[in-house]
């Protein structure tokens, strides 16, 4: 594995481990390592050096390569001429954001017509898959997945920020009252990170899904408000929702709009097709629920979350909005 452990990948390990697979993986130095012991053999090394990158690979020799850090293109690249005509099967991790938004349609499937994406980190994650599928006499025994929204223990989203959660619990809380983009009725795909990893653990290995893409999201989709409401439930509270047009939100010039708001939740549907994975693995069961995700991310982030006292763009948002003439 490059990158692990993390969001995602932690519940790869667990699930690989449990079928007895010897699993290695490259990473900087960490914390909190010991809970991995006899599960993992890390190799501590960064990923961009050409010297690190081999070094892992002749002591690892591994057959499979889930690739969990690869960002940028010049990544791809490395990682394309590393371990080419090494790997049986290397299982790059991309993301949906790569479909561009607005979806071109409800629900997304792996083989629709892409739109241009909408920020840096989408842009090159479509250049890495372009490079890992680039033709040519260096090619990778590649499958590629594309991971939905998944929480975990460091990772809740809201339409504020991919860290939202920090944000939220304490608001919740406090009973504060919380922005809900348009009429809180948009949709949102949101899952958890131990299915996903589960399902990535899946196909490592199966060589039917070499030359494939997935998109791995949880089997259920809700609305906006209705994903608030499973974190509110876990709080034992009630939202108090605002509910702000988008335009305005877009219009009122406050700073830091651009670099707060998530363009696809505060403007867009996003419901992904997961009908080709359930094809593949017609068995696969989707284990933890959004409600345990949260009651997970709650416990473990106590200490952590944001100081309320402090003047917040939610704040302010709400504020303008109410204020309008």
């Amino acid at each position: 594995m490059l990158g692990a452990p993390g969001n995602i990948s932690a519940s790869s390990i667990e699930a690989l481990s449990a079928e007895h697979h010897a699993i290695c993986a490259l990473t900087h130095p960490k914390k909190d390592l010991d809970s991995y012991g006899g599960k993992v053999t890390f190799y501590f090394g960064d990923r961009d050096n050409p010297a690190d990158l081999a070094a892992a690979r002749e002591q690892a020799k591994a057959d499979i390569v889930i690739d969990y850090s690869c960002f940028r293109p010049e990544q791809a690249e490395l990682a394309v001429k590393t371990f080419c005509d090494t790997v049986k099967q290397y299982i790059f991790v991309s993301t949906v954001d790569v479909y561009g938004y607005p979806l071109s349609q409800l629900p997304m499937p792996e083989n629709g017509s892409w739109n241009a994406p909408n920020c840096e980190y989408a842009a090159n994650k479509v250049l890495c898959e372009e490079i890992f599928q680039k033709p040519g006499s260096q090619r990778l025994p590649l499958t590629i997945v594309r991971p939905a929204y998944s929480m975990g223990n460091k990772f809740l989203l809201t339409a504020l920020s991919r860290e939202g959660g920090y944000s939220l619990v304490p608001r919740l809380r406090a009973g504060k009252p919380l922005f809900s983009p348009g009429d809180g009725t948009a949709l949102i795909h949101a899952g958890n990170a131990y299915n996903c990893g589960k399902m990535i653990a899946r196909i490592a290995g199966d060589t039917r899904c070499i030359g494939e893409d997935f998109t791995l999201a949880h089997e259920t989709v809700s609305t906006y408000d209705d994903y608030i409401r499973i974190v509110a439930g876990q709080l034992k509270t009630k939202p108090s929702f605002v509910h702000i047009p988008s335009d305005f939100v877009y219009c009122c010039n406050l700073p830091g709009t651009e670099d707060v708001l998530l363009n696809d939740l505060t403007r867009h549907n996003v419901y992904f097709d997961i009908s080709k994975f359930k094809r593949f693995f017609p068995d696969f069961r989707w284990e933890k629920s959004m409600q345990e995700s949260v009651a997970e991310f709650i416990a473990y982030n106590e200490g952590k979350y944001d100081d309320l006292s402090l003047p917040s763009y939610e704040d302010k948002l709400i504020e303008a909005y109410q204020n309008k003439a």
